[in-house]
């Protein structure tokens, strides 16, 4: 990981929840660093390219 990488964590969430059997609550998602981010955002093609791109743009 470097630069502007990002990776789809859906399934890893996605298991969490399912094996933890609860029916109801809220979900919680902490990351250590202060570079870090989460976001959230519809899957479509091309965002693999678009974001980085569009992230070097805001904070060169």
């Amino acid at each position: 990981m470097g630069d502007n990488d990002g990776m789809d964590i859906t399934d890893k969430i996605s298991q969490v929840v399912t094996e933890s059997e609860l029916d109801s609550g809220i979900l919680i998602i902490f990351v250590f660093g202060s570079t870090f981010a989460i976001e959230t955002i519809e899957r479509r093609r091309g965002l693999k390219i678009e974001i980085p791109f569009m992230v070097s743009r805001l904070i060169p």
